[in-house]
């Protein structure tokens, strides 16, 4: 009978000093998941945070800059000012009125205009595109010039009594970099007679030519690279 409380004593000392042992090891374990003593107080959210911080400090991360766009930037005012005179030359000729009076209303009437969709931040770069200014009068004047011989190669077709037409439907990858060049790709191809743009999907355009020979020659890729170099690309 005393060997009974002795081995009970020995017994629960054994078990008071494994929850001893228990609770240093647990509180070790916290102390490496915490990220070392120095963020060992810190709340889990916090310690987070900071093994966050120190994972990235080593890493870099490359933001590409585009320095065509940030070289040919223009300031709000100055779009606005343009945006003023383009609307109000547009508002003289609809109108007809050359009286000072309706003038000075037309002019207040377009500044309102514009100061109201400029504060609704409506005036970005596609409704009045400066960055394609410098190059835009190289391509008009290749683009008239596509559209006249379209404009003879379709007239021989329709004089000829022979209708030699062969409808083709084709789709044309763009290298347009963004929605306004592809969609100056696309009206380019609708203004060109013998072609009209179907619809867009993604940088894909499907087109339906009137000749086999219009087909080919827009799948040539002239008219992509055209349009490459208005935006400024290579």
């Amino acid at each position: 009978m005393a060997l009974v409380p002795g081995g009970a004593t020995c017994t629960i000392a054994a078990r008071r000093r494994g929850r001893q042992g228990h609770r240093r090891t647990g509180a070790g374990t916290s102390r490496l998941i915490g990220g070392g003593p120095s963020q060992g107080n810190l709340p889990p959210i916090a310690a987070f945070d900071s093994l966050q911080r120190s994972a990235g400090a080593g890493s870099s991360q490359t933001v590409p800059v585009n320095l065509r766009e940030s070289e040919t930037s223009v300031r709000p005012s100055v779009k606005r000012l343009a945006y003023v005179l383009l609307l109000f030359v547009l508002w003289f000729v609809l109108s007809g009125h050359a009286e000072p009076y309706m003038l000075a209303l037309g002019l207040a009437s377009v500044g309102i205009s514009v100061v109201l969709a400029a504060r609704m931040r409506l005036l970005d770069e596609e409704g009045l595109p400066f960055s394609l200014l410098p190059r835009l009068g190289r391509y008009l004047a290749w683009l008239v010039r596509m559209i006249a011989a379209s404009n003879v190669a379709v007239a021989r077709i329709i004089v000829n009594p022979v209708l030699l037409i062969s409808p083709t439907r084709l789709s044309v990858k763009s290298g347009a970099r963004s929605d306004l060049g592809r969609v100056c790709f696309a009206n380019s191809i609708t203004l060109t007679p013998g072609t009209v743009t179907l619809g867009i999907d993604g940088d894909t355009l499907h087109v339906h030519a009137l000749t086999e020979a219009a087909a080919r020659e827009l799948a040539g890729g002239e008219m992509d690279r055209r349009v490459v170099q208005l935006e400024g690309r290579p």
